[in-house]
């Protein structure tokens, strides 16, 4: 009979995350009624990096993208 692998031997086995994750909350304002907004979302911050730099990352991957589709959508 086969040796079964305990639940503690399964959770060693996984890889630990060098990610943690937070909640950001941004308050912009609302064009159509003029309220203020919250908007959240989950950052993933990767290990010896901080918030600012996390948002930093995030708006330059953005940027990237958007200039990439520009340049599809506008053929020259």
């Amino acid at each position: 009979m086969a040796k079964e692998t305990s639940f503690a031997a399964k959770a060693k086995e996984k890889k630990k995350s060098t990610q943690s994750f937070v909640k950001y909350v941004k308050s912009v304002m609302s064009k159509k009624t003029g309220h203020w907004r919250f908007n959240e979302q989950m950052i993933g911050i990767d290990e010896g990096e901080n918030l600012d730099g996390a948002l930093k990352r995030i708006e330059d991957d953005m940027m990237a993208l958007d200039m990439e589709l520009q340049s599809v959508a506008d053929p020259k």
